[in-house]
């Protein structure tokens, strides 16, 4: 049985005409009624009863015609998401982001994907670099938004990658109230010599705690890590219970304004690029619509905005 065999069928049900049902069908009246006839036969059904003057349907033509519609508008449906899901309108995209995008790029950018994708299924995954990356590469994730920092970029650089930077923020030093740094606009790096530091957790901020040890020890600055935090909201809580400084980007600063202050870091200074990246060959039509609505809001989420 062919969805052509109850196309033909339920043309035949509706007018109750042979004749009328072939030229709505656009083919002629013979074939049809050979095809209706190999259909019973099929089936082990009588579908209609036909007499020299009328044609009726029979209780099985009847709950076969219920049937028979349902299964053509389901096909149309199965026809209709398939095209759209062709076309990046419909599915599912698996994203992994970095924790401190929430502070940023990423609601704004997930709400507009939302509004404009509404049939696509979005599943998000938080995870630190570089395992973000790899997954990427891998398959696993279909697009990753990550962090790189202005003295340590050269990991993006994959062959195998493309990248679209949607922001860019400077670090800042955040310091309880009553701190001696307080008093300064901005902190140079060198001042934060052997000060205790609230450190990231190797174990669960590998590529935030790598890189804080990496920036101190090619500036000869000595790093006195007193204690090691999983989140940015237990790094400004150590912060704030006076147990050490720290440092976090500066959209991450407006989640905390209490007990805290923040300042400027320089010499040199340090500036964040948030960064979604997918495979460069052949992406499929869902990671380009995605991209291309990353592209619209690149640059809107900077902190002041």
């Amino acid at each position: 049985m062919e969805l052509r065999h109850l196309r033909y069928f339920v043309a035949v049900a509706e007018d109750l005409h042979f004749k009328r049902a072939a030229e709505r069908l656009q083919i002629s009246q013979q074939p049809l009624s050979v095809q209706i006839r190999n259909l019973e036969d099929e089936l082990g059904v009588t579908l209609f009863e036909r007499t020299t003057r009328s044609v009726k349907l029979t209780q099985a033509g009847y709950v076969f015609l219920q049937k028979a519609k349902e299964t053509l508008q389901l096909a149309e449906e199965s026809v209709r998401v398939a095209r759209e899901a062709e076309r990046g309108e419909r599915g599912k995209i698996v994203v992994g982001y970095i924790s401190t995008s929430l502070y940023n790029v990423l609601p704004l950018m997930m709400r507009t994907f939302r509004e404009t994708s509404p049939n696509v299924e979005v599943d998000l995954q938080e995870l630190c670099f570089p395992d973000l990356q790899q997954l990427v590469i891998e398959g696993v994730l279909d697009i990753a938004l990550i962090a790189t920092h202005s003295y340590n970029n050269s990991f993006i650089q994959h062959h195998e990658l493309d990248c679209l930077t949607l922001c860019r923020e400077p670090f800042v030093v955040v310091m309880p109230k009553n701190h001696d740094l307080a008093r300064l606009t901005e902190v140079p790096f060198q001042m934060l010599d052997n000060l205790p530091f609230i450190q990231f957790s190797v174990e669960e901020k590998r590529q935030a705690h790598d890189e804080v040890v990496s920036f101190f020890y090619h500036h000869g600055i000595t790093l006195n890590a007193v204690q090691e935090v999983a989140s940015e909201q237990a790094q400004i809580g150590m912060v704030a219970a006076g147990i050490g400084i720290s440092i976090v980007s500066e959209s991450v600063a407006k989640s905390r304004e209490t007990d805290v202050v923040y300042r400027r870091l320089t010499e040199p200074s340090v500036d964040v690029d948030f960064n979604l990246i997918w495979q460069r060959q052949a992406p499929t039509a869902l990671v380009e619509r995605f991209v291309r609505v990353a592209q619209t809001q690149a640059w809107k989420s900077q902190p002041g905005e």
